[in-house]
């Protein structure tokens, strides 16, 4: 293993893995993140990084000051494949349903709003409670 992996592992295993798949720990300069955007119908990134949270499941709720029932979420695994496509409910709720141990990029945006985007590493040993993400929107 190379100096710089270990030094990438040392970080956290999602860091490692998103930089040894091309991609950086910023989102919005990804441009797998882009298709998503496309993908949900988000008209632009608007910069916002939601994190990178462990879960069981992709699932929970979106808070924001705006409304967020309608929002539209797109998420992928890291290695590529399908993208999923949700709708929160009308509390911004969302649960993508299950997926299998990983790292998965997603990005979220309302109608008329710029999209906000993230990775989440989905593990059986990771907690059990719900996602809160918070969005400034």
């Amino acid at each position: 293993m190379t100096p710089r992996a270990r030094q990438l592992l040392a970080a956290g295993p999602l860091v490692f893995l998103l930089s040894a798949s091309g991609c950086s720990t910023r989102a919005a300069s990804c441009s797998c993140f882009q298709r998503l955007l496309e993908e949900a119908g988000c008209s632009a990134h608007g910069g916002t990084e939601l994190g990178f949270p462990a879960a069981r499941q992709f699932r929970g709720r979106f808070a924001s000051p705006g409304a967020m029932a309608g929002a539209r979420v797109a998420v992928q695994a890291e290695s590529g494949g399908p993208v999923r496509l949700l709708s929160t409910d009308p509390a911004g709720g969302f649960d993508a349903g299950p997926l299998e141990a990983g790292a998965y990029r997603f990005v979220v945006c309302r109608p008329g709003m710029p999209g906000a985007s993230g990775w989440v590493a989905v593990s059986p040993t990771a907690p059990e409670t719900p996602l809160e993400l918070e969005l400034p929107y």
